[in-house]
C-alpha cells in the first residue's frame, strides 16, 4: 500500500540515516569502519587495505547510487537524477514502492566493512601489544563494538532524525490477535463470499489495519472474503472497496452481489462512524427494503445474509 503516486524526494545528506535507507546503521558502525580503515592502512600491504576493501566499497557505493529516488532535495532545491528516466520508461518504482530497497547491497557492504574494520583493528592491537592474549583482544574489541552499536540503536545517539523520539522499548510490542466470537463463527458456517465492513479502499495504514484484521478472522471461519491485505492489490480491488464504502445502499449491494457472488456481510459496529452505524442498524431492522437479513448479532457485530436478486423481486 503506497500512499504516494511517486517516490518523494530524498533529503540529502541526513535522509540516508532514515530507517528505510540502506545506510541506516548506528553511527558507531561508521566510526568503526573509519578507525578500521586507518588501522588497515597502518598494518601495511598484503594484510591491510586491499582488493577486498575495494570490492566491498564498490558495492556500497553502487547500492547508494541505485537506491537514490528519481528526485533528491539538496538545500531546498529539488534535483532530478537519471533515475527519473528509469521511472518514466519502466514501472520499477510502482513495483518496489520504496526506492531504497534496491540498495540492499549497500547495507550488506556496510556490514562487511564493519567486519573488515574489526579484523584490521584486532591485527593492529596485537601487533602493538604482542604480549596480550589474542582471544582477550578480540573479546574486548567485540564487546566495545557491540555495546556501541547497541547503544546507537536503543538510544538513537547521534541520529538526527530520531532526536526527541522515545527510546526503543525493552520488549518487542505485540498486537493481540483478533479473535472471532463463537456466535459469529457459527453464523458464518456455509458457503459463498463474505465481506467485513467497514472496508475502505487501500489508502494507507488505517485501511490496511481493517483489511488485515478481516483476513486474520477469515482463518477462523474459512469463508472466502472480499477484503484483502497485500502490498500489491489485485486488479479491481480498489474499485470493489470503493463500492463497499457505499454499503448498505441497495445499488452497492446489488453490484457486489452480481459481480462477486457476495452472500454475507459482517458489520463491525465498534469500528463504524455514527452515521454509518445508524444506516446499518436500519438495514438490519428492515430486511424487506435493504435486502439484508439478520442472521446473528452480538454487542459489537452484526451478521447479515444477502438476499438473492430473485427474492428481492
Amino acid at each position: 500500500m503506497w500512499a504516494f503516486p511517486e517516490p518523494v524526494p530524498l533529503l540529502l545528506p541526513w535522509g540516508w540515516l532514515l530507517w528505510t535507507a540502506p545506510t541506516s546503521v548506528p553511527l558507531a558502525a561508521f566510526a568503526l569502519i573509519a578507525i578500521g580503515g586507518l588501522a588497515a592502512w597502518r598494518v601495511g600491504p598484503g594484510e591491510g587495505l586491499g582488493r577486498v576493501w575495494a570490492v566491498v566499497l564498490a558495492w556500497v557505493v553502487a547500492g547508494v547510487v541505485v537506491a537514490l529516488p528519481p528526485r533528491v532535495l539538496v538545500h531546498g532545491h529539488v534535483l532530478e537524477l537519471p533515475q527519473a528516466l528509469v521511472a518514466r520508461w519502466t514501472p520499477i518504482y510502482e513495483a518496489l514502492r520504496v526506492p531504497e530497497r534496491i540498495g540492499v547491497s549497500a547495507l550488506v557492504g556496510l556490514a562487511l566493512l564493519v567486519g573488515l574494520a574489526f579484523a584490521a583493528c584486532e591485527r593492529l592491537v596485537r601487533r602493538w601489544a604482542p604480549a596480550l592474549p589474542a582471544a582477550g583482544v578480540g573479546l574486548v574489541l567485540a564487546l566495545l563494538a557491540g555495546l556501541a552499536c547497541y547503544d546507537g540503536y536503543v538510544n538513537a545517539r547521534g541520529i538526527p532524525y530520531m532526536r526527541g523520539n522515545p527510546p526503543i522499548p525493552a520488549t518487542f510490542p505485540l498486537f493481540e490477535a483478533p479473535v472471532e466470537v463463537p456466535e459469529v463463527i457459527e453464523a458464518l458456517r456455509g458457503a459463498g463470499p463474505t465481506i467485513d465492513v467497514p472496508a475502505w479502499p487501500p489508502r494507507g495504514a488505517a485501511s490496511a489495519g481493517l483489511h488485515a484484521r478481516a483476513t486474520y478472522r477469515a482463518i477462523q471461519h474459512g469463508r472466502p472474503i472480499l477484503n484483502g491485505y497485500s502490498g500489491y492489490w489485485p486488479a479491481g480491488f480498489p474499485e470493489r472497496m470503493a463500492v463497499a464504502t457505499q454499503l448498505p445502499g441497495p445499488a452497492a449491494l446489488a453490484t457486489l452481489r452480481n459481480t462477486t457472488g457476495l452472500s454475507t456481510v459482517v458489520v463491525r459496529l465498534d469500528e463504524l462512524r455514527p452515521r454509518m452505524l445508524q444506516a446499518w442498524v436500519l438495514a438490519a431492522a428492515h430486511p424487506e427494503r435493504s435486502g439484508l437479513r439478520l442472521v446473528a448479532h452480538t454487542p459489537s457485530v452484526l451478521v447479515l445474509s444477502v438476499a438473492p436478486d430473485s427474492e428481492r423481486r
